[in-house]
């Protein structure tokens, strides 16, 4: 990439690593060769990028230029997108499982799409949470998904009619809670368990293992000295991997003050 690195995921089969740039690139890393192609092109940042059996063999890729594409599997098959989806802003977070595609855009839209069936979204809303979305997951069943925002929130959405009485919201990520001014962290990544739960990672360093059926936090684990932007756990749930670095929430001043080690992170 040209610019940053914003996002990145497995291909189907393990043997490629895809990644989305700042500068509407994504790219392909075969791990046997070693060689790097581009799959796609955006005329904004890539903000989530993934491999997907459905509606065919491709990437889906989301860009804060308000579009979801779908791209050829096979970076041979040409640079032209399979299909494009309109968003009615831009891309901030996306999630893909299965035949679920969840999108959060700028203006706190959520939209949900099955992709077997791309003619319109299956529900679209705005998000329960008052504040610019940062984050989605969609559960490992597929019946919803969670939505984390800069106000130090999740929400937890189902899609079917019958289960939206399950929906509720709840406060984390946040410091001296209990004072007049609690100091308040978005929610950089959520990521799911095979076995339904789920860990937040946000800007107050802090990741935290949660119980969505039972509405319990599991663990809070230590904080860390700098922001958790990104986590997942290992492909058999055995290891949790995080990754800390300066998430830009104080601005300019916020970085300078770092020791400079924690620039160059």
């Amino acid at each position: 990439h040209e610019k940053p690195a914003l996002c990145c995921g497995w291909t189907a089969d393990g043997r490629g690593i895809l990644s989305g740039g700042a500068d509407g690139k994504g790219m392909l890393w075969d791990i046997g060769s070693g060689q790097w192609r581009q799959v796609a092109q955006h005329a904004g940042p890539i903000v989530g990028i993934f491999h997907s059996q459905l509606p065919s063999p491709c990437v889906i890729t989301g860009s804060w230029d308000r579009t979801v594409k779908f791209w050829p599997a096979d970076p041979a098959a040409g640079g032209q997108p399979l299909g494009s989806l309109e968003m009615p802003e831009r891309v901030l977070a996306i999630d893909v499982r299965g035949s679920v595609m969840v999108v959060a855009t700028a203006e706190r839209h959520v939209l949900v799409y099955d992709l077997c069936n791309l003619a319109q979204p299956f529900r679209q809303k705005f998000s329960p949470l008052k504040y610019q979305s940062r984050c989605v997951a969609v559960f490992p069943d597929q019946t919803g998904f969670c939505v984390g925002s800069v106000e130090g929130r999740v929400a937890i959405e189902h899609i079917q009619d019958a289960d939206l009485p399950r929906n509720f919201a709840f406060k984390c990520h946040r410091q001296n809670a209990d004072s007049k001014q609690p100091e308040v962290y978005a929610v950089n990544s959520i990521k799911f368990h095979q076995a339904g739960t789920f860990a937040t990672c946000g800007g107050d360093g802090a990741f935290n293992f949660w119980d969505k059926d039972a509405k319990h936090r599991l663990k809070a684990f230590s904080r860390s000295d700098r922001s958790v932007s990104a986590s997942d756990f290992s492909h058999t749930g055995e290891v949790f991997a995080y990754a800390a670095s300066y998430d830009w929430a104080g601005g300019l001043e916020g970085m300078l003050a770092l020791p400079q080690e924690g620039r160059e992170s």
